[in-house]
C-alpha cells in the first residue's frame, strides 16, 4: 500500500510538465486543476489508507484482505468507505469530478494539444488510474477477492469474485455521468479541504478509539 500511494503522489506531475510543455493557455489551466484537485483529494485517502492499516494490522494488502474475512472494512469504516469512493473518482477524473477537462471551458483540459499516439496514451493512463484505485478500493473496504467458494477451485473462486466486485464498482461510477453535473473547481477544493480531510481525520480517530477497546 504505501508504494501505491508512493507512485500516486507523484501523478499530478505528469499533467502539469505535459500541459506546460503544450504551451497552451487551455492545457496550462487544466494542468493546474489536476494539480489541485489530486493534492486536495490524496490527503484523505493517504489517512483512510492509514485507517484501514491500522485496523488491519498490516500495509500488507494480502493480510488487509485476510483481515475482512468475517466481515468487511466498509462496515465499520463506513466514513472512510464513502471518502475512499469519492476518492476514486476524483483521482479518475470522472464526472463530476471531471473539471481538468471540462469541454465547455478548456476544450479537453491539458490534453487539448495532444493527438495521435500521444492522445492514445494520455487517455490511456486516465483508464489505468481508474482501474488501479478501483481495486485498491475493493482491496480495502470490499474484501478484496474474498467470497463463497462455489467454483470448487478457490483460486477460480477469488478471480470471480474480484472481477464482479470490480465491475459493479465501475459500472456504478461510470453511471454517475448520467446524475450528477460537473462541479467548478472551487467546490472541489472546499469539498476536499472542508469536509473530506475533517472525516477522515474523524475515521482515523474512531478506528484508533476501536483499536484501543480491542473491537478489532
Amino acid at each position: 500500500m504505501p508504494m501505491f500511494f508512493a507512485i500516486a503522489g507523484i501523478a499530478p506531475l505528469l499533467p502539469i510538465f505535459a500541459g506546460w510543455a503544450s504551451n497552451n493557455k487551455y492545457t496550462f489551466i487544466g494542468a493546474f486543476r489536476v494539480a489541485y484537485m489530486y493534492i486536495s483529494a490524496e490527503i484523505p485517502l493517504v489517512i483512510c489508507g492509514a485507517s484501514v492499516a491500522i485496523m488491519a494490522g498490516s500495509f500488507d494488502l494480502t493480510k488487509i484482505v485476510e483481515a475482512q474475512r468475517n466481515m468487511w472494512f466498509c462496515i465499520p469504516q463506513f466514513i472512510g468507505f464513502i471518502i475512499f469512493f469519492l476518492g476514486v473518482i476524483i483521482e479518475a477524473e470522472r464526472t463530476p469530478f471531471d473539471i481538468p477537462v471540462a469541454e465547455v471551458e478548456l476544450v479537453f483540459g491539458w490534453r487539448t494539444e495532444y493527438s495521435g499516439i500521444l492522445f492514445g496514451f494520455t487517455m490511456m493512463a486516465e483508464y489505468v488510474m481508474f482501474q488501479a484505485w478501483a481495486l485498491l478500493f475493493i482491496t480495502m473496504y470490499l474484501g478484496g477477492f474474498n467470497g463463497p467458494n462455489f467454483l470448487g477451485n478457490p483460486m477460480y473462486s477469488h478471480i470471480f469474485w474480484l472481477v464482479t466486485k470490480f465491475a459493479i464498482l465501475v459500472v456504478l461510477i461510470v453511471l454517475l455521468r448520467c446524475v450528477f453535473p460537473r462541479l467548478r473547481i472551487d467546490q472541489m477544493l472546499r469539498l476536499g479541504w472542508r469536509y473530506l480531510t475533517p472525516l477522515a481525520v474523524l475515521n482515523l480517530v474512531l478506528v484508533l478509539a476501536m483499536k484501543l477497546l480491542g473491537v478489532f
